[in-house]
């Protein structure tokens, strides 16, 4: 310490301490201390701004010359109704941030300051997604000024048909908006689709539960008229509402009641008395406003119940009757879902042939016949016991009667389903009466029955000519194309012989049945004639029915082996010729029947 002090005395501070540096800076500083003096007078409120921000004091940005705010997205409202306009709603930012259902078409607004602020021409977006996309797009102009203000959008990319989350800026001029994100959020989803239905009452038997399908929706699902449908709808996040629009075919359009489960994820959409083909369009929105971006659309056919049909026949009873007739009637009905009641009526005309609905309804006898598993029925409706039980009045030759068949379904969601059969109208007539218009029919089968001998004869020598063709063929001797001629002649005539035998056998098969329908009239009518009878039915019916099921029939299947046969000569004859021996024992037969 002793050496150090004594050496301070030697130091020459002049060397330590040089101006030359101080003097040269000071040219620098000097004119900079003037003009930030010179700052302080003009600009006070400047400096101290330009103070605060260099000491980190305030944030407050430096004055611009343009001045731009956000405003907010604009997005469109999905509904349900396809009428409604296409509403829009302001969305606004949140800390410069807000959230958008991915795939929605957004529309940016901003607008900047006209009033004592420069206006400019153009404002860009400069944008960077979260898959690292970058861009930039330019905001258009939009209407006028406004309230000092002029607005911007931008309607395009990145906004429409927004994928993915971005953070953006907006300059304008000098002015800038800067750290702005959006986030792209699911918008909730419908992931399934039940539909749980009870039908009408008349379609439900007994035991049936409150249930009587339960079915994932499907393209092309069809419900029964009248039912109670219950869509119940599975959301993919929690809803916090739902917009749901219910349309028919007949145009009408209503918004459903909802039921949303205690988890929010489930919403149940009732609709009672389904009458029409339906359209139901359901738009779900989250607990936080974010609504899918389409209506989920689903169609619901209609089974309509169909009034059942109905087809009445008249058994063995013509057009007709004598006023003691017995008339069987044979009834077929149907239905989508079973008959209810089936009634045959019958009733007496009115004046002059005419059915009036008052008379009939005064003097009509109905009878109710049970049906089978298949829609059939049967009755006979007696008019000697019904005029007995007080059910018709007296009937007499020369009136009429109707005859006619309803039936009903269990269909109850409205009027009726009643059809009613084909009207029968009957002519009443005495025995005497009945027994001459049997008679002429009987004549008129005569000439039937006469044809058809006629044509047997024919067919008869036909196949006496081909017999003799055969047997001449064995014993001449001819050339190639000769011998094919006759074969394609012979087969002809062949072919022609059998369908002229088909044609024999059905018109008898037909004149049997015509008799039979004649000897059912004369039973049914209670016409006592049974000579009458015996004769139609032993003489005519029965051995007519004997010669198409025998020799007839025999006659047929010969014509077939000549034909099958044609090539061969020797065997053609020896089938012709027992062919030409059946037509002849069906001719004799004949002939026989039509002495009777």
């Amino acid at each position: 310490h002793q050496q150090a002090a004594e050496a301070i005395d030697q130091v020459d501070p002049n060397r330590v301490f040089r101006w030359q540096p101080l003097l040269r800076k000071s040219l620098i500083v000097g004119p900079l201390a003037l003009c930030l003096l010179l700052f302080v007078a003009i600009s006070p409120q400047a400096f101290a701004l330009a103070a605060s921000r260099l000491s980190l004091l305030s944030d407050e940005p430096w004055p611009r010359r343009a001045h731009l705010e956000m405003v907010g997205i604009e997005l469109p409202i999905i509904t349900a109704a396809d009428d409604e306009a296409a509403a829009t709603t302001l969305q606004q930012f949140a800390d410069r941030t807000i959230r958008l259902p991915r795939g929605s078409n957004g529309m940016l607004r901003v607008r900047a300051l006209a009033e004592g602020a420069e206006l400019p021409v153009v404002c860009t977006v400069h944008y960077r997604g979260d898959d690292g996309t970058r861009g930039q797009s330019n905001m258009r102009r939009v209407g006028r000024v406004v309230d000092g203000f002029q607005a911007f959008v931008l309607d395009g990319p990145p906004l429409s048909d927004l994928a993915d989350s971005l953070d953006f800026s907006v300059r304008g001029l000098d002015d800038r908006l800067a750290d702005y994100r959006i986030e792209a959020v699911e918008p909730p989803a419908i992931t399934a689709m039940n539909v749980v239905v009870r039908y009408p009452d008349y379609l439900r038997g007994e035991g049936s539960g409150e249930v009587d399908l339960q079915t994932q929706y499907q393209a092309g699902l069809r419900l029964p008229e009248g039912s109670d449908v219950t869509l119940i709808a599975t959301s993919s996040r929690p809803l916090g509402e739902v917009d749901v629009v219910l349309k028919s075919d007949v145009g009408s359009q209503a918004r459903l009641p909802l039921i949303l489960s205690p988890e929010r994820t489930e919403v149940s959409l009732p609709i009672r008395r389904f009458n029409a083909a339906t359209t139901v369009r359901i738009v779900p929105r989250d607990v936080d406003g974010i609504s899918a971006q389409a209506s989920y659309r689903y169609f619901l056919g209609l089974v309509l119940d169909e009034p059942p049909l109905l087809v009445i026949d008249l058994d063995g009873i013509g057009n007709a009757v004598t006023p003691i007739a017995r008339i069987p009637v044979q009834a077929i009905a149907s239905d989508d879902y079973g008959i209810e009641r089936l009634d045959v009526s019958v009733a007496l005309a009115g004046e002059a042939g005419e059915a009036g609905e008052a008379g009939e309804a005064a003097s009509a006898a109905t009878v109710s016949p049970p049906l089978d598993r298949d829609g059939k029925g049967s009755v006979m409706l007696d008019l000697r016991d019904l005029v007995a039980a007080g059910q018709l009045p007296e009937l007499v030759p020369g009136g009429a009667i109707h005859l006619f068949g309803e039936a009903t379904d269990a269909y109850d969601l409205g009027s009726n389903h009643v059809t009613r059969s084909e009207l029968f109208r009957l002519q009443l007539v005495s025995a005497e009466q009945l027994l001459a218009l049997l008679e002429r029919r009987e004549l008129a089968l005569r000439a039937r029955l006469e044809q058809t001998i006629g044509e047997t004869t024919n067919l008869r020598d036909t196949l006496e000519l081909l017999r003799r063709g055969f047997q001449a063929a064995t014993d001449t001797q001819l050339d190639e194309t000769e011998r094919t001629r006759e074969l394609q002649l012979r087969r002809l005539r062949a072919q022609q012989s059998g369908l002229q035998a088909s044609k024999t056998n059905e018109e008898l098969a037909g004149i049997v049945a015509s008799l039979d329908d004649i000897l059912r009239e004369m039973v049914n009518n209670r016409v006592d004639s049974i000579d009458r009878r015996e004769r139609i039915g032993e003489g005519v019916r029965d051995p007519l029915k004997k010669i198409v099921e025998e020799p007839l029939r025999e006659l047929r299947d010969q014509i077939l082996q000549i034909e099958q046969s044609i090539a061969e000569p020797t065997i053609a004859a020896e089938k012709s010729t027992l062919a030409v021996e059946s037509a002849e024992d069906v001719l004799l037969r004949l002939t026989a029947v039509l002495d009777h």
